[in-house]
């Protein structure tokens, strides 16, 4: 019986093999001809994975950035060689043999890579503690982080540390992270939108710091998200409708900015929330009636905005 995997391997193959005779104007014996030819090393070192679009995982966005550039010559406009996977000159079928048994594998992420790039990016040297920080220890032994049973890093708590610089984008390596806790620290520049990849991720905390822009709407892809805070920064714009993507949330707070827009209705959706924190941004229109929905609050904050209209009177009947 083929497992799982294989036929992952056979469906992502055979797909490859209809892109290859649509892109040729090769039929099906000779295409079979052509995987038959090719040999694919399955000891293939993972650092090498044609993860062209850094998620961490070898897959369709792969496939569609592969698929573009299939056919082409080194010489050609477009060529890039990172998608010549045998490297032959020619991005041709044989690359869509060893992309297939690659398909569906995980990139081992270098979780001390990211936290050395953590540390250079805000000015490590000038932390208040950094213990064990740059030393060969185990990543479970630096300061602020939690390591899983296979020593990747689950956890990151830096808070009121002296962070001074950007977040850096590579963050969204660590990939088994469920908590980011750098709140009461410098930080400064926007957040980055690849932060949306942390897909573990329960706990985002960036509170009291000096980050600007906008909300990214990538951050809504974290399902698992269960606490949510960004208050007291310099965040602008208007608060996203995405939000009520997450349905895990106790917990949103996004007071102390200068937000601006109308409270979006479809906050009513987050039915887990029990604190809810808008207050102290350039917030217009009225309080959205959908919010009575929000049957779990228990902590709702709306003062010094430019709000106009009347208490949605149901509001009154939430009992926590």
């Amino acid at each position: 019986m083929t497992s799982p995997r294989g036929m992952t391997f056979i469906a992502a193959l055979a797909l490859l093999a209809i892109v290859y005779r649509a892109a040729t104007g090769s039929n099906t014996d000779e295409a079979t001809v052509a995987v038959s030819a090719v040999t694919v090393d399955t000891n293939e070192d993972d650092a090498s994975l044609p993860d062209f679009d850094g998620d961490g995982t070898v897959g369709f966005g792969d496939f569609v950035k592969f698929s573009a550039k299939f056919g082409l010559n080194q010489g050609d406009d477009g060529y890039d060689e990172q998608y010549d996977l045998n490297a032959d000159g020619n991005i041709g079928f044989a690359d869509f043999v060893i992309f297939a048994q690659s398909f569906g594998k995980e990139v081992p992420s270098d979780d001390r890579a990211v936290l050395v790039a953590l540390y250079e990016a805000t000015d490590g040297p000038n932390w208040t503690n950094s213990t064990n920080w740059m030393s060969d220890k185990r990543l479970g032994e630096w300061l602020g982080v939690a390591t899983d049973a296979n020593g990747r890093v689950a956890q990151l708590s830096l808070v009121d540390n002296n962070l001074q610089g950007p977040i850096p984008r590579e963050l969204a390596r660590l990939s088994r992270l469920t908590r980011l806790d750098l709140e009461v620290n410098k930080l400064t520049g926007t957040i980055p939108s690849e932060l949306g990849q942390l897909s573990d991720l329960e706990v985002l905390n960036l509170r009291e710091n000096e980050l600007t822009g906008t909300i990214p709407a990538d951050l809504t892809r974290l399902a698992k998200l269960s606490f949510f805070t960004l208050s007291n920064n310099r965040l602008t714009g208007p608060i996203p409708t995405e939000l009520a993507r997450l349905s895990s949330l106790s917990s949103l707070s996004i007071s102390s900015n200068q937000l601006t827009g109308t409270i979006p209705s479809q906050l009513g959706q987050l039915t887990k929330l029990g604190f809810l924190g808008l207050h102290s941004n350039q917030l217009t229109g009225t309080i959205p009636t959908e919010l009575t929905r929000l049957t779990n609050l228990s902590h709702l904050q709306l003062e010094r905005n430019r709000l106009t209209g009347t208490i949605p009177p149901d509001l009154g009947q939430l009992t926590k």
